[in-house]
């Protein structure tokens, strides 16, 4: 289940950038941007590959069924 991760990120990396890195902006807004992010790369993209590494694992993994 991708979403833990997607969650922590989301709480967690603001806090890096605003704090170790000295960016320019708000934790909320740090926050909504990441969250965006992860929901999109790791979440959408993440399932994407998933689905077609799954249609074709045989072929790549070379497993037995």
């Amino acid at each position: 289940a991708p979403l833990p991760p997607i969650i922590a990120n989301t709480i967690i990396v603001p806090f890096v950038l605003a704090y170790v890195y000295h960016l320019e902006g708000g934790i909320p807004y740090f926050m909504l941007t990441v969250g965006i992010g992860e929901i999109i790369s790791c979440g959408v993209l993440g399932m994407l590959l998933r689905t077609v590494l799954q249609k074709y694992r045989k072929y790549i993994f070379d497993v037995q069924k």
